[in-house]
């Protein structure tokens, strides 16, 4: 099986890396050694001298890497490389998010509010031919939906949300038919 080459340098590094931190615990292990060597602890309890030999390597392997990070982070510093990305944890910025809308072409948006126009102009004279008969109490209701909508919608056209503004005509538009029709 042949492996790509980047993996396999990747490898290679690893392995190189983890040499060179084991030889330097290793080192700090021997040099340390002799002068924590007591021969009664060991003979009495040899458990819990592997667990706190075990807990010193990781301590020391854990004192390494915070070494090793520190040192990138300070060439990284002094090198002024500024392509590098900052991460802010938990937020940390007063910046306002940016609002998402949809960009509509220009000819599109002018048809839009000619539409909603229409529908508006066509629920009025909707509404208007009502005005001489005698509405029962749910017919009253939906006159006055009518008008929400009607109102609603002009306030989004106003303020440039032609989609909704659309919406909400239409559905006025459709309510005043349907009243027209009984």
């Amino acid at each position: 099986m042949r492996l790509p080459p980047h993996p396999v340098a990747l490898l290679l590094l690893l392995a190189l890396l983890s040499a060179h931190i084991a030889r330097a615990l290793s080192s700090d292990a021997v040099a340390t050694a002799p002068s924590q060597a007591s021969p009664v602890p060991n003979a009495q309890h040899p458990k819990a001298a592997t667990t706190t030999s075990r807990k010193k390597v990781r301590r020391r392997r854990k004192m390494v890497r915070n070494k090793i990070n520190r040192n990138k982070i300070s060439q990284t510093a002094a090198s002024g490389d500024e392509s590098e990305k900052v991460v802010v944890r938990h937020g940390g910025t007063t910046e306002p998010l940016p609002q998402m809308a949809p960009v509509t072409p220009q000819h599109q948006d002018s048809s839009e509010r000619r539409k909603s126009g229409q529908l508006l102009t066509t629920t009025e004279a909707n509404l208007k031919s009502l005005g001489d008969r005698k509405l029962s109490p749910e017919q009253q209701a939906t006159v006055a939906q009518i008008h929400q909508f009607m109102e609603q919608s002009r306030a989004a056209l106003d303020a440039g949300d032609l989609t909704q503004g659309y919406n909400l005509a239409s559905k006025a538009n459709v309510l005043s038919e349907e009243l027209t029709k009984k």
